[in-house]
């Protein structure tokens, strides 16, 4: 008696047939059920990943909403300024403007070192006086700029930089 082959529509699986012997038709249920059960696993896979895909949309919506709401208004002040009238210009920033200078110059001392640097930030001087130690380290830090003045000290020890202290004040 000859095998009848009959096959799904969408996966081409052999599917069984009533004039099939028995022993063919067991094979053929046994690898559709497998077939069935990794599709329905691929089906629960892949409502999962939407499931979790619509969490974190819903995630990532709330956090717009967050930062949607959030305005200068609850910054209370900045270099004295408030809310709305928060500018961050180089003024508002601390010392050391971002954008860089138009110009500099730097000055050297008898020991080759670079003691003075002078920088034009928004058509206003920056100078920063730097000061060594006996062993020749980096001891001082000055800068003044917009009428205020940055000092940054520096401590040593055995030769290592070990810690930095800076203070700012208006001049």
């Amino acid at each position: 008696m000859a095998i009848q082959d009959d096959i799904t529509d969408y996966f081409g699986l052999e599917l069984p047939y009533a004039g099939n012997p028995l022993e063919v038709d067991v094979e053929r249920l046994r690898a559709l059920g497998r077939a069935v059960d990794n599709a329905l696993n691929d089906l629960r896979e892949l409502i999962d990943t939407k499931a979790e895909a619509q969490a974190v949309d819903g995630a990532l919506d709330a956090l717009q909403k967050a930062i949607n709401d959030m305005g200068a208004a609850r910054v209370q002040s900045v270099n004295g300024k408030a809310g709305v009238n928060i500018t961050l210009a180089r003024a508002d920033l601390k010392l050391g403007p971002a954008n860089g200078p138009s110009t500099t110059s730097i000055a050297y001392d008898t020991s080759g070192r670079v003691s003075v640097v002078t920088e034009m930030l928004d058509a206003k001087q920056a100078v920063t006086v730097i000061s060594y130690d006996a062993a020749g380290n980096v001891k001082t830090v000055v800068t003044t700029y917009d009428g205020r003045k940055r000092t940054e000290t520096m401590t040593y020890n055995n030769g290592r930089l070990e810690s930095t202290t800076a203070t700012e004040e208006g001049v």
